[in-house]
């Protein structure tokens, strides 16, 4: 056998095993995404003004979802270079624009958290489910701008699947973007634990044990914490490569494992952006069980149960007597 005959052979378990490897990577990540979509979309005890970032967290994962299908699409068919080019340019483009999007939004998160404990009368009457729309809508355009400007200076004949090779400037784009949102959401991290801790000392001095008072805050706070943590080794990569260009190759291994991790962090999403809350559980078990009329009944009823507890929330003289779950519970109708 010549040597060109192994190279095609080599080729080709190569590519056999990226059709395998993309396709795990799409169901996986397509198919808890679209249930948590879906069950997120249908539940009404989810206040507004985190429902509808969190619908785009999840939009984001799905768009890299759709990122797996269209390398399978590259690789199964036949495509002339130019179209296969034009593929791929998309393709990036929109994987970058859900990534910075995803990074815009729990930055985003994390300064409502912060405005709804430090300012809780401004976070009622000012910040509107509106505000919050138009706040998406922006991170969006924002995301897309920066993805395009980030291919400013690729080498275009390696622009397909991995092995396209940003250049320098796109890279540093891309670090001091990744940079100075992570500073956001780091500060309104901080800000945030350090408010939660006066109050639970306060309430400890004056003799009060409230109950889930920083519920939705301490979902925000994993939801963040998570999201950096699994993006941190491909930030790490990237940083490397920008001053060390020539180890490019040497980085590989670690540019894969990063990935990995990243598209861990798309899986896993759903069960910490979601399945956190008590109805999107719910919903999600009526989906799957929907052919259990039984099953079905009695989720249903579960559901009326927290939908009662919900639209009757605790009365209170002053927003101070309210918790923070039932700001967020009467901010949802602004």
């Amino acid at each position: 056998m010549n040597n060109s005959s192994v190279s095609v052979t080599a080729e080709t378990e190569t590519g056999n095993i990226a059709v395998i490897n993309y396709t795990i990577y799409a169901l996986i990540l397509l198919l808890p995404n679209t249930l948590a979509f879906i069950s997120l979309w249908k539940a009404k005890s989810v206040p507004k003004k985190i429902k509808l970032p969190i619908l785009n967290l999840i939009v984001s994962d799905l768009l890299t979802g759709l990122s797996f299908v269209s390398y399978l699409i590259i690789l199964l068919l036949d495509l002339p270079k130019s179209t296969e080019s034009i593929l791929c340019y998309v393709q990036m483009i929109w994987t970058l624009t859900a990534a910075f999007a995803s990074f815009s939004i729990v930055g985003g998160l994390a300064i409502d958290r912060c405005i709804c404990i430090y300012y809780e009368y401004i976070y009622l009457t000012k910040i509107t489910v509106k505000i919050i729309l138009v706040w998406q809508v922006l991170t969006w355009i924002v995301s897309f701008f920066f993805a395009t400007l980030i291919f400013i200076d690729t080498n275009w004949e390696a622009v397909c699947l991995y092995r396209y090779v940003v250049g320098k400037y796109g890279r540093i784009i891309h670090i001091y973007y990744s940079i100075f949102l992570r500073i956001i959401s780091g500060v309104a991290f901080i800000a945030i634990c350090i408010k939660m801790k006066r109050m639970i000392n306060a309430d400890k001095l004056k003799g009060v044990k409230r109950r889930g008072i920083f519920r939705t805050t301490s979902k925000v706070l994993v939801i963040g914490l998570t999201f950096h943590g699994m993006y941190f080794p491909l930030f790490c990569h990237h940083v490397f490569v920008l001053i060390f260009p020539d180890n490019f190759d040497d980085a590989h291994v670690f540019y894969v494992f990063a990935s990995l991790l990243t598209v861990v962090n798309s899986f896993v999403n759903p069960f910490i952006y979601v399945w956190r809350f008590p109805e999107c559980r719910l919903q999600l078990k009526i989906m799957i069980c929907s052919w259990n009329k039984n099953i079905v009944n009695e989720e249903n009823r579960k559901l009326k149960r927290i939908l009662v507890s919900f639209l009757d929330p605790p009365e209170s003289s002053t927003i101070r007597q309210t918790s923070l779950t039932d700001t967020d519970i009467n901010a949802s109708f602004s």
